[in-house]
């Protein structure tokens, strides 16, 4: 995977439950520390990463917090050197 330019990576999630730890909505690398673009919940809370290498570039956590059982549009965008997220059509984090 290579990254060049603005980027938008959006979907529908449906969590059955809330978890501890990492659950990953999308994740695209080359593998473990090296170039990943990925998102997910961190017990409930929304979280988008990423790494050049394996170095931590924009991390942001978005004011939402998942509930079980429910729809969410999910849109994590790169614009730049900005880094957003969306949670049905609102921008929760940048």
């Amino acid at each position: 995977m290579t990254l060049g330019g603005d980027l938008t990576v959006a979907c529908w999630v449906k969590l059955h439950s809330i978890y501890t730890g990492w659950v990953r909505i999308f994740d695209f690398s080359n593998g473990p520390a090296a170039d990943n673009l990925l998102a997910g919940f961190v017990t409930g809370e929304l979280r988008f990463a990423l790494y050049i290498g394996s170095s931590v570039q924009p991390q942001v956590s978005g004011s939402y917090t998942a509930v079980a059982g429910t729809w969410l549009h999910v849109c994590a965008t790169i614009t730049g050197s900005t880094v957003a997220f969306h949670v049905n059509g609102v921008q929760t984090a940048q």
